[in-house]
């Protein structure tokens, strides 16, 4: 960037420098004017075309820049989409580990009841065996 600012600084010096020295070389000279006429005459015109020469490059660099604040912008807005990409798809897999745990505790609240239903009835098997045989133990006792 600085150096498209330096060659176009330097192309409006030589633009300049050159407009001066076909002014300075102008064979049709007013015959009434002086000598000091027709140097300030030649200077004003220098000095236009060298604002003018200058009024472009600072056109030219006012354009670059506002198309370098056009590009940082771009990637700002880019940049901030990509982020609420990246947070959109962080908040759906968070989702969907809470939904695999969810499962895992219902699955495993399952297991847990069964577990507890089939220690239940081992256990009401077993009583009623303690009992059947106590009573048989009772009924030989009584023989």
């Amino acid at each position: 960037m600085k150096h498209k600012r330096l060659r176009t600084l330097g192309l409006a010096l030589l633009v300049g420098i050159g407009s001066f020295a076909l002014v300075a070389c102008d064979n049709n000279e007013d015959p009434t004017a002086g000598p000091a006429e027709e140097a300030g005459q030649e200077i004003d015109q220098a000095t236009e075309q060298s604002s003018e020469a200058l009024d472009s490059a600072a056109e030219e660099a006012g354009q670059a820049m506002d198309s370098a604040a056009d590009a940082a912008g771009e990637t700002m807005d880019d940049a901030m989409e990509s982020a609420d990409r990246a947070a959109d798809s962080a908040a759906e897999q968070a989702d969907e580990a809470m939904d695999d745990a969810a499962e895992a505790m219902d699955d495993a609240a399952e297991n847990a009841e069964q577990t507890a239903d089939d220690a239940l009835d081992s256990t009401g098997e077993k009583l009623e065996q303690a009992g059947e045989e106590l009573e048989q133990k009772g009924e030989d006792m009584q023989q």
